[in-house]
């Protein structure tokens, strides 16, 4: 058995989706609305209608949910895994360097992470491409 020499201190604040490479943590204002358990049954009625039939239909056993939360850029990229920073979204193919040339274009321009609305559009982009490629995503929070 391990022995730990210091407290450590786990919080589970946030929820996050995954699917296969990728997690997304929805940080502010994370919301979880009609929770319903699917059950794919049908009923069969008998010739007096007293004692129906139950009958589930294949092995159909999952929960659906609608999620709700803020995106935004400040949902702390490198650990959510999005691969949404400045690097990956603006280095372009044929090493072309766009990262440097969009921080050099803010700093000119006095632009800053709060006021840097084509960033936080791209970041979006990014999560919306995720949330839509077709994969089943995995629900994780601390409840």
């Amino acid at each position: 058995m391990l022995q730990m020499k210091e407290l450590v201190l786990c919080t589970f604040d946030n929820i996050y989706l995954l699917d296969g490479d990728k997690q997304l943590k929805i940080k502010f204002n994370p919301q979880v609305n009609n929770y319903s358990h699917v059950v794919s049954e049908s009923l069969t009625q008998t010739i007096g209608s007293q004692y129906p039939f139950v009958r589930r239909n294949g092995n159909v056993d999952y929960r659906t949910f609608s999620l709700s939360g803020t995106i935004s850029a400040f949902m702390d990229v490198r650990e959510n895994g999005m691969k949404a920073s400045f690097e990956d979204l603006y280095n372009w193919e044929n090493g072309w360097q766009g990262a440097s040339k969009y921080r050099e274009y803010n700093e000119e321009n006095n632009i800053n992470l709060y006021t840097d609305t084509s960033y936080e559009k791209d970041f979006r982009e990014q999560v919306i491409k995720f949330l839509y490629n077709n994969s089943v995503k995995l629900y994780k929070s601390a409840t």
